[in-house]
């Protein structure tokens, strides 16, 4: 299973709380989880399956990415939910 994070950060690996069961039962509130950081060129590799931490509204969220297409503008778009 991977972990990809897309938030800023100095370090490759970071270590967060899990702040809510949204994603139960693979993580559970209050859980630490290691998370590794991820260049702009490596979005391409995150399929469908894995994931994601994120920022979205000034909160930090971890959801599976359960859809993935490019835009028109090149970029990559992921849908996302809790388990």
């Amino acid at each position: 299973m991977n972990i990809a994070v897309l938030v800023s950060g100095v370090f490759k690996y970071q270590l967060m709380a899990i702040a809510s069961n949204s994603m139960n039962p693979v993580f559970y509130r209050g859980d630490a989880v290691v998370m590794q950081r991820i260049d702009k060129d490596e979005i391409s590799e995150i399929k469908i399956g894995d994931i994601l931490v994120f920022e979205s509204d000034k909160r930090i969220v971890v959801h599976r990415v359960i859809g993935k297409e490019e835009s028109l503008g090149g970029k990559t778009l992921f849908q996302t939910k809790g388990d």
